[in-house]
């Protein structure tokens, strides 16, 4: 009797993990008025009062997965170019995002 309370138990605590990672990946890629990309660049998405940053990749390209808000900012910064700051307001679906420049 006691497993069975461990196996509901178990499979609430996965369904509930399941659903708590659910969101939208964001993702784009850096090109400069050059149309070059800009790798090695940070990029970073401010939610509400969370954040999270990450650095371009060698073909400028970035990713943040599981966004769950439907708006958000990004500030991109990187040498040799003036910060750039710009506000997103998506549709609440789950569909993945590719942010164009």
């Amino acid at each position: 009797m006691k497993l069975r309370y461990f196996f509901i138990a178990l499979v609430i605590l996965i369904s509930a993990r399941s659903y708590a990672q659910t969101g939208r990946d964001v993702h784009g890629t850096l090109i400069d008025s050059t149309k070059h990309t800009i790798p090695g660049s940070t990029v970073k998405i401010l939610m509400g009062k969370d954040s999270s940053t990450t650095i371009t990749d060698s073909k400028g390209a970035f990713l943040f997965q599981a966004v769950k808000v439907t708006q958000f900012s990004l500030v991109i910064q990187s040498i040799g170019y003036e910060p750039v700051k710009r506000h997103f307001a998506l549709d609440n679906t789950n569909d993945p995002v590719f942010l164009r420049p």
